[in-house]
């Protein structure tokens, strides 16, 4: 008799729920991988779900801060453009002013 993975996993429609039909993961002997005293298939093995738990969250931290520096950038554009006209923009007719020349002005 083979063993099957200890996992609970949900039928297509999230209805009803059933033991995982996969066979044990083995190692290298052959013997069968038990991790908290139960037997996992390879998919759902906690380790290898840790891992992949890990993987998925550092490559969507990288596309959130991709996401974040590109809201940094138009921010920043706003800021830079703010006073000048849609007409000046366009037409590229303005100057941006440098932050000491902006608080020497208010100065005067």
């Amino acid at each position: 008799m083979t063993v099957r993975c200890s996992e609970r996993v949900y039928d297509s429609q999230g209805f009803g729920d059933y033991l995982c039909s996969r066979p044990v993961a083995k190692d290298k002997d052959g013997q069968p991988v038990l991790e908290g005293g139960k037997p996992y298939c390879s998919i759902h093995l906690p380790s290898v779900v840790a891992r992949r738990r890990v993987e998925r969250g550092a490559k969507w931290r990288q596309k959130w801060e991709g996401w974040l520096e590109e809201r940094r950038r138009q921010a920043a554009c706003l800021v830079a453009c703010k006073g000048v006209s849609t007409e000046d923009l366009e037409q590229g007719n303005y100057v941006i002013l440098k932050k000491e020349e902006t608080t020497n002005d208010s100065a005067h």
